[in-house]
């Protein structure tokens, strides 16, 4: 049987089973074994058995489940709302107001959380109905939301980089290090955008006191910089080379403990909520893992990357051009599938394609990540458009309207950073050990 008629069978039985509405995990299981039974044919279940421990065997996924956990405890013990109340008198001061104050809140919970729908939605919570009461427009409320939530996977740790890191081999410290600049600039373009906007139709927002005041310095150093202390322990560790991106999750991990007993929230309740919750989606997130390694398998026995690349090689066409189609590619998918499975399921197939074209992995890491920000924005799909949907009660054609500008800023930072990949790999070359 030729590889080309087992890859078709293979990809129409994907389609069926997402289409029929099977869970993108068990989907791709499925998928790969059929695959390996072509291949192998009676030794498929003892063969699978060593594929599927081997794909979750990786050190660095230990890191996982203890950056969950950690941005699970800091959102119970209320770190959000202390950011929120200590960020807003100074970035509301800002044209834009409040507005600012999201996306410098949720640039700053990002770096704890690594997630986007947890810092779109615990900042949402937060913001939003301060905000209605305030009288600011309702689409640039979640827009700026929607926004400033995607920063969650950029800005590290970002759980998105470690399965990267362990799926394309790349050093997961080094992608943390190289979305920091572009998370950076991600988030004051946000800002820019608002503060334009702002200017443009002042009425989008009322008018808010800026005269400073003592006792907002006060609430800055007790609610800010505590959090500023946790991700520098966390992310300067890993710059020093003091600590591996697993062993910083861990120092991360206790530190947020130590940060909820020292702001007296901390219940044994929390643990036990956060640590479930962090079992939770570790678990959803490594069978999805080990769903596309089988099919990985699968792939890479049939020699599809390496022919995939030859066939674009092939075409005469420059690099950037490539870049360019994979760029459509992804953002074709983020509209049916979430971020992470769309990544899972296209790195076995586009990594040799990326390296034979001489672009650097931990650069197209944060270029990867940057897209699957896009397709958290991207409808029928985007979950951060449905978390804050269920929290502002806002239209959901409103919502899609009001992140539009996010999404162009987003594809803008791409082009930028495709212009000057040293913008990503500066920090990276910068690294201690």
């Amino acid at each position: 049987m030729s590889s080309t008629f087992v890859i078709a069978i293979l990809t129409s039985l994907l389609i069926v089973l997402l289409v029929l509405g099977q869970h993108i995990c068990f989907a791709l299981a499925t998928v790969g074994f059929v695959g390996l039974f072509f291949l192998l044919g009676g030794n498929a279940p003892r063969s699978s058995g060593l594929i599927m421990w081997h794909s979750a065997a990786h050190f660095v996924l230990v890191a996982v489940p203890m950056f969950i956990f950690m941005g699970e405890i800091l959102t119970r013990i209320g770190l959000a709302s202390r950011l929120y109340a200590g960020l807003g008198p100074m970035l509301g001061r800002l044209p834009g107001g409040l507005l600012i104050s999201n996306i410098g809140s949720c640039a700053v919970f990002a770096a704890i959380s690594g997630s986007s729908l947890a810092t779109a939605a615990t900042i949402g919570t937060v913001a939003i109905p301060t905000m209605e009461q305030r009288g600011y427009d309702r689409g640039m409320i979640v827009g700026s939301l929607a926004g400033g939530g995607t920063l969650g996977i950029l800005i590290p740790p970002s759980i998105i980089m470690i399965i990267y890191g362990a799926l394309a081999s790349e050093s997961v410290g080094r992608l943390f290090m190289g979305g920091v600049i572009p998370g950076v600039i991600s988030a004051g373009l946000f800002m820019l955008y608002i503060m334009i906007r702002v200017r443009a139709q002042p009425h989008l927002v009322p008018r808010e006191e800026t005269a400073f005041k003592i006792v907002q310095l006060r609430r800055l150093f007790a609610d800010v910089l505590p959090a500023f202390a946790l991700i520098f322990m966390v992310l300067g560790s890993i710059y020093l080379g003091v600590t591996t991106p697993t062993e910083a999750a861990a120092w991360g991990a206790a530190g947020a403990i130590l940060l909820g007993l020292g702001y007296r929230k901390l219940t044994w309740q929390i643990v036990k909520e956060g640590a479930l919750s962090a079992v939770q989606t570790t678990s959803m997130i490594l069978l999805i893992v080990i769903g596309a390694s089988l099919i990985s398998y699968v792939l890479a026995n049939l020699a599809v990357p390496r022919q995939l690349a030859t066939a674009v090689l092939s075409l005469g066409i420059g690099k950037l051009w490539i870049l360019t189609l994979l760029v459509l590619l992804y953002l074709v998918l983020g509209c049916f599938l979430d971020g992470a499975s769309i990544m899972i399921l296209t790195l076995p197939v586009i990594m040799p394609l990326i390296r034979s074209l001489g672009f650097d992995g931990v650069w197209f890491g944060v270029i990867l990540t940057i897209l699957l920000e896009v397709a958290l924005l991207t409808p029928p799909v985007g979950m951060n458009l449905y978390v804050l949907q269920k929290i502002s009660k806002a239209d959901f054609g409103q919502l899609i309207l009001a992140t539009i500008p996010y999404w162009l800023i987003d594809i803008a930072l791409i082009a930028l950073l495709t212009a000057c990949p040293t913008l990503v790999l500066w920090l990276p070359g910068k690294m201690i050990g």
